[in-house]
């Protein structure tokens, strides 16, 4: 039996800053296991973040600079405690000015501690995952947040979650292959050929951070931002369901059964 502690997730967190943020935002990051942080060409500064970025003194008007940044993370085992370092994490990026917008999201890599990256086995198992959540359903109930959509029409979709699962498909149920081609668009679920699954939906983390716009820490906001963990973290019993083939609803030939077979 697979237990959520077999797990091991990641995450890659997409954000915007200040110049005067930005370093103290990286020394959390290294504080949490700061695997490397680059710069990100796809998220975009909107007019709240350039309306922020100017200042006046003295009658002198000054601009900051705006920093479009990625922070990817060391992956950590699931437990209560991870999920509690992971908020109190979320909360030290919200006190330092983080901020988000639609075009950052935050990515979560899940895979099995034993699991090895960028082995047959570990994308064997990413693509049994896809194809329970698509088969099943399940990941319906991940495409909303306190009211909020989490996903993105075009870096974080059905339809292209959809079209990996039909290429996997097709290339086992008639070759008895699993292509982990990265010559594929990534959907809201994405059975990423380092052998992980990545999921793409998760975003607003920090729309509106009240310190960043208005000076102000929010007893609501570090609510929030608690929920949003545990919201993240549910993905882990949908995938335990996978592995110990908890569905008995399933087909028994469909996909995620001939690879639930296939892996064992």
């Amino acid at each position: 039996m697979i237990l959520q502690s077999d797990f091991d997730i990641g995450f890659e967190i997409e954000g915007i800053a200040l110049e005067s943020n930005y370093y103290n935002i990286k020394k959390v990051a290294e504080k949490y296991g700061l695997l490397f942080l680059t710069g990100d060409t796809s998220i975009k500064e909107d007019e709240n973040i350039i309306e922020l970025s100017y200042s006046e003194y003295n009658g002198i008007e000054y601009e900051e600079k705006i920093i479009p940044f990625e922070l990817n993370m060391k992956p950590f085992g699931v437990s209560p405690k991870s999920l509690i370092k992971t908020y109190e994490y979320f909360k030290e990026l919200y006190y330092e000015g983080l901020i988000t917008n639609d075009t950052c999201s935050l990515h979560l890599h899940i895979k099995l501690k034993n699991n090895k990256l960028n082995s047959k086995k570990s994308f064997n198992h990413a693509a049994m995952m896809l194809a329970y959540l698509y088969e099943t359903g399940e990941y319906k109930k991940l495409l909303a947040f306190n009211n909020q959509k989490m996903s993105h029409a075009f870096w974080a979709n059905e339809k292209d979650m959809e079209e990996q699962y039909n290429k996997l498909k097709n290339n086992f149920m008639n070759n008895n292959f699993i292509d982990c081609s990265r010559n594929i668009k990534r959907g809201i679920f994405y059975a990423h050929p380092q052998g992980t699954l990545e999921w793409r939906g998760p975003r607003k983390l920090l729309d509106l951070n009240t310190i960043a716009f208005c000076n102000n820490k929010s007893i609501d906001e570090e609510n929030r931002l608690y929920k949003f963990v545990k919201y993240i973290f549910s993905v882990i019993p949908l995938l335990q369901n996978a592995y110990n083939n908890s569905n008995k609803n399933i087909n028994k030939n469909s996909l995620y059964m001939n690879l639930y077979n296939y892996n064992k």
